[in-house]
């Protein structure tokens, strides 16, 4: 009877020696969300465009620009492996040695200029 006696005092000392370890867990769980919601709000104040302006504005004294330029491009820029090869002259292909790229054509254009060949 002995033995039962402190088989069942020892069972409910772990028992409760657990349910207190299980509470401050969930103590701390509570609380390390609640300092995430914290942060993630604290990320989106940093990240606001209207304060990324300001310190734009006080830190590196850049102003906002008076008129904005839009410009259109009616070409498909070239893929990645035709910009790797380079347009060959050997061999009898001289017009595309002597034709404007379409970078060129485009920065002759928004300088105003017209290169001619």
């Amino acid at each position: 009877m002995f033995a039962g006696t402190t088989l069942l005092v020892a069972q409910t000392s772990i028992e409760t020696a657990e349910g207190y370890e299980a509470a401050r867990l969930e103590a701390a769980k509570n609380l390390a969300q609640q300092q995430n919601l914290r942060l993630e709000a604290e990320v989106a104040a940093l990240k606001s465009l209207d304060r990324i302006e300001q310190i734009a504005v006080d830190q590196f004294k850049m102003v906002k620009p008076k008129t904005y330029t839009y410009i259109t491009v009616d070409m498909v820029p070239p893929s990645a492996t035709q910009a790797r090869k380079a347009p060959s002259v050997a061999g009898g292909d001289q017009r595309a040695a002597t034709t404007e790229s379409w970078w060129d054509q485009l920065v002759a254009g928004l300088s105003g200029q017209r290169r001619t060949q």
